[in-house]
């Protein structure tokens, strides 16, 4: 029995002998050109690259960040993504780990590991935002305590008004105390590092976090009708969470007032 010859245009058999198809009167191939386009439809790129735009418009010298287009990049940072590509290539390029982030070294020189808390915070970090507020509560509480005691405030209350200027200074007198320049000086320290070290570092962990989440949402199969909408959920900012980070920092100093309160009065 003769093989029939599919026709690939509309799938109807066709006897050996037909060159054309019986029905619509397409070409009909032989065997080798059949395997010849299924080798050709393999080696198409994968779904996810086929729903980015073809134009890049951040440049053909580096199209991608660590396997990642920096299209879906873009989609995915949202808010200033211009700016972190441009890093973000720079880095690649370089091999360095290093890219200065001046709106988390401000932050932290004037709030410590807590600012840099901040700014994880609105840029979706929350493990490394929770990390940096649970550090910069136990130096505040630690630099607190170190600072001395504090029962030498409450005479400013506990002595008659023509007093006050002797009770103010007892407090100038407190606050020049061995333990309270330390304290002092500590918390400089802490700031000036947390300016530096966050501010070189944040950048290559926001990069490490960029790509980290978009491999995941890759991971899981997703319909890629919703890619570059999901990119954008999934990333981008989140402005309310920043008053997580200020919560905490209130909260932080309250308790540190608390703590040293009740060693001073055991």
């Amino acid at each position: 029995m003769d093989e029939k010859r599919i026709c690939t245009e509309c799938g109807t058999e066709n006897e050996q002998g037909f060159e054309y198809c019986k029905n619509c009167g397409a070409a009909l191939h032989g065997e080798e050109h059949l395997k010849s386009e299924i080798a050709s439809e393999q080696k198409k790129e994968p779904v996810y690259e086929n729903s980015m735009p073809e134009d890049n418009t951040f440049g053909e010298a580096f199209d991608n960040i660590d396997g990642i287009k920096s299209e879906e990049i873009a989609l995915f940072i949202g808010k200033k993504a211009n700016r972190f590509l441009d890093k973000f290539q720079s880095m690649q390029a370089s091999g360095s780990k290093l890219s200065f982030c001046w709106p988390v070294a401000v932050l932290s020189l004037l709030f410590g590991p807590f600012g840099a808390a901040f700014w994880f915070f609105y840029r979706k970090m929350y493990k490394k935002a929770f990390l940096f507020s649970l550090i910069g509560a136990v130096i505040t509480i630690g630099i607190v305590i170190l600072e001395g005691d504090i029962g030498i405030y409450k005479n400013l209350f506990d002595k008659p008004i023509t007093d006050v200027n002797a009770a103010l200074n007892d407090i100038i007198k407190a606050q020049s105390t061995w333990r309270y320049e330390l304290a002092t000086n500590i918390n400089r320290i802490v700031h000036l590092l947390s300016a530096i070290l966050l501010g070189m570092f944040s950048v290559n962990m926001y990069k490490n976090f960029v790509v980290k989440k978009i491999k995941e949402y890759r991971s899981k199969n997703a319909d890629p009708r919703y890619y570059r909408l999901a990119l954008s959920v999934i990333g981008g900012t989140n402005s309310g969470m920043v008053w997580v980070g200020i919560l905490l920092l209130i909260a932080t100093n309250v308790l540190a007032d608390v703590i040293s309160g009740f060693i001073n009065v055991i």
